[in-house]
C-alpha cells in the first residue's frame, strides 16, 4: 500500500491520525457543525467540494461522496440533522486513481446492517484496517 502525501491543511482529519501506539483505530465522533460545499477551503485554496463535519474535539473532515450518501441514510438528507449525532470512524485501504494504487483512507462505519447498505456504497467502504499496525502492507 502506498503512502499518500499530499498537502495538509491544518486542523482536517487525515488517515495519519487515526493512529495509536502504531495501530490504526477507529474513534466515535460528534458531529458539531457541519458546513456546506464551499464555505471551507484547503490549504491549497482549493474550496472543499462536499460537506465538510467538525467534530466536538474541533478536527474537522471532508467525507468522500460515497461517505456522504451513507451519512445522508444514516443520519438524513439535510446536513443540519446530522450536528449532535455520532459516528464512527475508521481507516480502509483503498484504491485511489489519483495516488495511482492503494491508500489508506478515513471511512464512515455504517451504523445500519450491512445487507442495507446499497451496493454502489458497500463497495467504497474498503478493507478495514482497525486494529493492524501501520506498517502491515
Amino acid at each position: 500500500m502506498k503512502k499518500y502525501i499530499k498537502d495538509e491543511t491544518p486542523g482536517f482529519l487525515y488517515a495519519g491520525d487515526l493512529v495509536k501506539d502504531r495501530k490504526w483505530i477507529s474513534p466515535q465522533v460528534e458531529i458539531a457543525a457541519v458546513y456546506k460545499a464551499g464555505e471551507l477551503s484547503f490549504a491549497n485554496g482549493k474550496p472543499t467540494e462536499r460537506p465538510t463535519l467538525e467534530f466536538t474535539k474541533g478536527m474537522k473532515f471532508c467525507p468522500c461522496g460515497t461517505a456522504v450518501k451513507l451519512l445522508k441514510m444514516e443520519l438524513g438528507n439535510s446536513i443540519s440533522e446530522w450536528v449532535g449525532k455520532s459516528i464512527t470512524l475508521y481507516v480502509a485501504r483503498i484504491y485511489s486513481k489519483l495516488a495511482g494504487g492503494e491508500i489508506p483512507a478515513i471511512r464512515i462505519r455504517p451504523s445500519i446492517p450491512l445487507a442495507n447498505v446499497p451496493g454502489k456504497i458497500k463497495m467504497q467502504l474498503g478493507e478495514d484496517l482497525t486494529g493492524k499496525a501501520i506498517d502491515e502492507q
